[in-house]
């Protein structure tokens, strides 16, 4: 009997030693540790090793040390790395599948002790250039801007301070060398390094219906040991619901700001362009009434019109954007004239003396509605910039007298508060679940039905919404499950893309990029010079962000940037 329980121990002994050599292979090697992040879907090495760790305890004395005895070292890690592949299925992987507690999600942050300051008020309060300030005197830290044209902006103002940067955007890279700032868009925010500063700008669009997701998984995820949040007070009373369920609302430090420059409002123009004057922004919410109002505005004596709308290629809203600063400056008395979409709330800075609504409604994607009262807030707010020509006062107003009543409104009545903040699954937790329905025998029949039925299993509480998948993610994943070849995992990175539109034209040229991708081929760009300029460069925009994910067939990112930028200067030479 004796014999019998030394031979037990024993081999439990060879089974304990074997688990734990291999397990700590697996964490000595760079290699092994970004196959297991890969093999588990964590969005940090860390969260991996800490899976790996909570295996390695329950397991160490039940593991079967026949499987590993006989074995060749790279024969023991495939078969630990399969026991913690499918050990995490079974028992990890539904509380990654829940979007009700998104903040578990990123161990990284949830292990560090994190504090806040919440820069709150109005535009042109100052915010964004405080926050800055505590990021550019930092080791280390990492800007999230809301807009590409906002992220290049700050990347060349840290730049012009001294302090090398880099830039990261969706379909572009640039490096400033051994830099340890990044300035970027929301959607790249960088999860897996820590940093002693981030900023988290416009942190009200963590309500967006389309984007909000972005923000939601800045606030919860980015590993920053302080992170300065810059947005409009509604948003305030969300921040601080968010951040009690991650047990950091002690650490959060509140900083009002006050508009630096007076907004006042003016009577209407009487629908009379005629009336316009010299650093004035007519706002418009089609790009199709912007052309129309740049082509009356041209036929006016004395008026030198410029044009700033969102299918714009960066580069040319930055050459009108600077053409008007520098026209409303000069001494040859035209009056130069901004006519914009709502993109001018949260791009350039402009030297805007008075804001012009043109309407007080817009498409909002399903039908036309009024503008919402914070949107308007925010838009005419870029009037009467600090530090600008006019700095004394801005001004707004409406072109028709029928819509001055509800800019007055919108001016003298509180802004609601933010109730929910939007989530999204990421690319990882639609793979999670994926692998998770056939370990449960139902085999996955295209991108399309995994999506659906994605939806159809969360359950989200009352403090978040789930972002608006159909026009996006649902309408290019039925295109892509047509595209023979793709694996699953590239038909998610695919369905991130971000997209101009879902023409006809658009959903093609996907396809066939995705069908090159999935035979291996090298991807050509397939644009042809002579279509509308403005979808060109989005889609040389969509190749080059997926270039960045896919180096082995999107292999002509270098022509896709030249190509943009010849296409940048027709369009900036034919307006």
């Amino acid at each position: 009997m004796r014999g019998r329980r030394d031979v037990m121990r024993g081999s439990s002994c060879r089974c304990f030693h074997l688990l734990n050599a291999t397990c700590n292979t697996i964490y000595r090697s760079a290699q092994c540790r970004s196959r297991l992040s890969t093999t588990l879907l964590e969005n940090s090495i860390e969260s991996a090793l800490d899976e790996m760790e909570l295996f390695r305890q329950t397991h160490v004395h039940t593991f079967d040390d026949r499987k590993l005895q006989p074995l060749a070292a790279h024969e023991r890690i495939d078969v630990v790395m399969k026991a913690i592949e499918e050990w995490y299925l079974d028992t990890r992987a539904s509380d990654r599948l829940s979007l009700s507690e998104p903040w578990l999600w990123y161990s990284k942050a949830r292990s560090m002790r994190r504090s806040f300051v919440f820069h709150y008020g109005p535009t042109n309060s100052g915010k964004t250039h405080d926050a800055l300030d505590a990021l550019v005197s930092a080791k280390n830290g990492v800007y999230c801007a809301p807009l590409k044209a906002l992220a290049t902006q700050v990347f060349y103002n840290i730049q012009n301070r001294g302090v090398s940067c880099d830039l990261l955007i969706g379909d572009e890279r640039k490096f400033g060398g051994s830099a340890e700032h990044v300035s970027c868009t929301v959607e790249m925010t960088p999860l897996d390094f820590q940093v002693d500063i981030g900023v988290i700008d416009e942190v009200q669009l963590i309500g967006d219906r389309d984007r909000g997701w972005a923000w939601t998984r800045a606030l919860l995820g980015l590993p920053a040991r302080q992170i300065h949040l810059c947005g409009e007070a509604r948003a305030l009373p969300l921040i601080k619901k968010l951040l009690s369920l991650t047990g950091e609302i002690k650490r959060l430090q509140c900083v009002e700001h006050k508009r630096l420059v007076p907004l006042v409002l003016t009577p209407s123009l009487d629908s009379q362009l005629s009336r316009l004057d010299n650093g004035d922004c007519v706002v418009c919410f089609s790009k199709k009434a912007v052309l129309d109002n740049y082509h009356r505005l041209k036929t006016i004596p004395d008026v030198y019109p410029h044009v700033v709308y969102g299918a714009l290629p960066f580069r040319v809203r930055e050459r009108q954007g600077q053409a008007f600063n520098d026209g409303v400056m000069s001494s040859s008395g035209k009056k130069h004239v901004l006519i914009s979409t709502d993109a001018i709330a949260y791009g350039l800075n402009m030297n805007i003396r008075r804001v012009i609504l043109t309407t007080v409604r817009k498409f909002d994607g399903r039908s036309t509605v009024e503008i919402p009262h914070a949107t308007t807030l925010q838009i005419i707010g870029r009037a009467g910039r600090f530090g600008h020509a006019f700095s004394t006062k801005g001004f707004a107003t409406t072109l028709h007298s029928k819509d001055y009543w509800f800019l007055k409104r919108c001016i003298d009545q509180p802004v609601d508060d933010l109730t929910t903040a939007g989530v999204l699954p990421t690319a990882d937790i639609i793979i999670l679940y994926a692998r998770l329905l056939e370990r449960r025998g139902h085999p996955v029949e295209g991108l399309h039905s995994l999506l659906t039925s994605l939806l159809q299993e969360m359950k989200l509480p009352g403090l978040l919404f789930l972002c608006d998948l159909t026009r996006s993610l649902m309408r290019t994943a039925e295109c892509l499950d047509t595209v023979e070849g793709l694996t699953l995992p590239d038909k998610v990175v695919f369905s991130f893309v971000p997209l101009s539109d879902n023409s006809h034209a658009t959903m093609q040229l996907l396809r066939q990029y995705a069908t090159h991708h999935a035979r291996g081929e090298k991807v050509p760009l397939h644009l042809d010079r002579a279509s509308d300029h403005e979808w060109v460069y989005k889609m040389c925009e969509a190749y080059c962000w997926l270039g960045w994910r896919f180096r082995q067939t999107f292999c002509f990112i270098a022509e896709g940037e030249m190509l943009k930028d010849t296409v940048s200067r027709s369009i900036g030479d034919s307006i």
